[in-house]
């Protein structure tokens, strides 16, 4: 522990800052202020980088932010702005009943993390990375510091440990955490997760490579063509493309980085992004 004594202060130190009793009485000003960089968001996204990162994306992912002054939100059905603040509609019609909305769900992660009944957690309706971030950081260390699904299946696929499409986040922190050694500190045990994903990702790459290169009709310029592209599709898509299974969301995604190649900006976010319904967001 005292190798990773500045990862546990930190986490100390948040729960200082946001105790569950701070969040009952939380306001929008205190959750999501471009002015502030001691709000709530500003908190999980930055100051507690260190213990897991859920830096980039947009800032929808917190259900409610305050924009810059040089910050255009697009309006479509499922997202509203007032000029300052702006919001996914699902949450409410205006920024008070959305903010409200929100708040809960800030309540109910932490109550369900503490308690440990992170499976509650699974349903409720807020991006992932954002919510099992805040459930870590509330939890008594019963969940891992990752929160992208791809990231946990690629661990789940080096400790032979079954799972499907659907298979939950929860199942996978349940299920990984078991193997942890219970004298081996948590830091350094989710630092060895983090490795072994990113060697597993790594194998994955180079058994696609191996079979592009196998292909007599496919050339080394192609192969580095292809690869590139399906990583412009993982930043975009924050998604693990070589995990995904489905084909028919890969005919998607291909089809839409054919026809977005012949424009000026290569590949469209915002194209990509489309179809995603609200339900996903």
């Amino acid at each position: 522990m005292e190798k990773n004594k500045n990862l546990y202060d930190l986490k100390k130190r948040f729960l200082e800052e946001w105790p569950t009793d701070r969040l009952h009485k939380l306001t929008l000003e205190e959750y999501t202020d471009t002015e502030r960089s001691n709000s709530f968001c500003y908190w999980v996204e930055h100051i507690t980088r260190e213990l897991g990162s859920i830096v980039g994306g947009s800032s929808y992912k917190f259900g409610i932010y305050k924009k810059g002054d040089d910050t255009i939100a697009k309006v479509v059905h499922y997202k509203r702005t007032d000029g300052i603040y702006a919001w996914y509609t699902k949450y409410g019609a205006t920024k008070e009943e959305a903010f409200n909305s929100i708040k809960q769900i800030l309540i109910d992660i932490a109550e369900l993390a503490i308690a440990n009944t992170i499976e509650n957690i699974n349903n409720i309706d807020i991006g992932d990375a954002y919510k099992w971030k805040i459930a870590f950081l509330y939890g008594n260390f019963n969940t891992i510091n990752i929160f992208k699904i791809d990231a946990l299946k690629r661990i789940a696929i080096d400790f032979n440990i079954p799972y499907d499409n659907h298979t939950p986040i929860s199942t996978f922190y349940r299920e990984i955490l078991k193997d942890k050694p219970k004298d081996q500190d948590y830091f350094n045990y989710t630092k060895e997760l983090w490795s072994i994903s990113n060697l597993q990702l790594e194998g994955i790459k180079e058994e696609f490579s191996n079979w592009l290169k196998g292909n007599e009709k496919t050339n080394s310029n192609k192969i580095y063509s292809y690869l590139r592209a399906i990583e412009i599709l993982i930043e975009i898509t924050e998604k693990d493309i070589y995990l995904e299974t489905n084909l028919d969301k890969l005919n998607v995604l291909y089809n839409d980085l054919i026809r977005e190649q012949r424009t000026e900006n290569a590949v469209s976010y915002t194209h990509l992004r489309a179809h995603e319904t609200p339900e996903h967001l």
